[in-house]
């Protein structure tokens, strides 16, 4: 089978040849420039050449403030160097008066660190609230480029946050949390604000003509637990994610939910969406639930993704890593259908030896014994 015949088997619930295999974003088709880093140019071959691949791919959004492209709203920002990083100050100028956040990146490291949010009180909040509407022009007419690109080596990915993927970004976490708990009606106002830009916006997206594109829906992980209960999580998130599900699948996509963290007690609130895959389910400690006793609740209703911890990448041992990866296998197989993965990508570089020699030795092994343990 070719990696695209597998992955659509494994969505569809058919017999497979072995379970996918995958380095998460860790690949030269995402990321060209890999292929040239002498630091890991080795395992990136291997990974373009034999792995499952999820190439991404984004609309083009007019006028992008908050979803809305309302000409009440503008935005600047500052930016300038200080030692070995880049301090950048965006300000979002709303009817109400300016909202400021400071952000950070490091030189080598392939994230940016936000050190202040837009929204620190209550008048923020107001603020925020006061940026009108205006449904924003969605465009993109590569997707079919896109997909001719991966051919037969994987399948397209759009990536999209939800409701509260939005919102809770826009605290510092430790005060999101707090008023997720204490005024949750505050929180409530956000994701009504926020809900029909989101759905407009895939709406946008979708009709561009875009089946069987998968969509990797992230946010949910902001109000697992235990940062909230269960019963929150619900509210937060399952209310407000299932038109997201139905319209993604109704226009023949797949769901890719992805949530960090904790999953056993709020499994059963996600799968009332009914997501194609579940990612990156970690395993204790990391998690609560072993990546067997998740394949034993979700059965064959998803596909279960990733369960590697970045960590044993970076510091195990390769003997280690081969053990690992069978231990994932075997603790699906017969189970629930698996994308063996890393449960995130390096994001610094250049990349340590060790982890170059454990991301090529995990793959080795995950194709090795993947037809061992393929789902049926």
């Amino acid at each position: 089978m070719t990696s695209r015949e597998r992955m659509l088997a494994l969505l569809s619930g058919k017999p497979v040849d072995r379970c996918g295999v995958c380095a998460y974003t860790f690949d030269g088709f995402n990321n060209p420039h890999l292929r040239n880093d002498p630091t890991c140019a080795d395992a990136i071959e291997l990974i373009d050449a034999e792995t499952e691949i999820t190439l991404g791919w984004g609309a083009r959004t007019e006028s992008n403030i908050f979803l809305s492209a309302s000409p009440e709203v503008s935005s600047s920002e500052e930016s300038h160097p200080e030692d070995d990083h880049t301090v950048m100050r965006p300000t979002i100028h709303t009817p109400r008066g300016d909202l400021h956040s400071l952000r950070v990146r490091h030189e080598g490291v392939a994230t940016t660190w936000e050190v202040e949010h837009f929204l620190k009180d209550d008048e923020d909040v107001e603020r925020f609230l006061s940026v009108p509407y205006v449904r924003p022009r969605v465009e993109g007419d590569d997707f079919a480029a896109a997909r001719e690109r991966i051919g037969e080596r994987g399948v397209v990915k759009i990536e999209m946050g939800d409701p509260i993927g939005h919102v809770a970004p826009l605290f510092e976490f430790g005060e999101f949390t707090v008023r997720a708990w204490r005024e949750p009606a505050t929180i409530r106002r956000l994701l009504d604000a926020m809900a029909p830009r989101v759905y407009d916006w895939l709406d946008g997206v979708l009709a561009l003509g875009v089946a069987g594109a998968v969509f990797r829906l992230c946010g949910p992980e902001y109000v697992s637990e235990p940062y909230l209960s269960p019963a929150g999580f619900r509210e937060f998130v399952t209310e407000y994610d299932l038109p997201i599900a139905r319209k993604i699948h109704d226009a023949g996509c797949y769901l890719r939910l992805h949530s960090h963290g904790r999953l056993a007690n709020i499994l059963d609130h996600i799968m009332e969406l009914e997501p194609d895959i579940l990612e990156p389910v970690e395993g204790p400690p990391s998690g609560d639930i072993t990546i067997a006793e998740l394949a034993r609740r979700v059965g064959r209703r998803c596909v279960l993704m990733g369960n590697l911890e970045p960590r044993e990448l970076e510091f195990a041992g390769e003997d280690k890593i081969a053990e690992l990866t069978r231990e994932i296998m075997e603790g699906a197989a017969g189970r629930a259908p698996l994308i063996v993965a890393p449960t995130d990508a390096p994001i610094s570089f250049p990349l340590s030896p060790t982890y170059a020699r454990n991301i090529r030795r995990y793959v080795e092994t995950a194709l090795a014994c993947g037809s061992q343990v393929a789902q049926i």
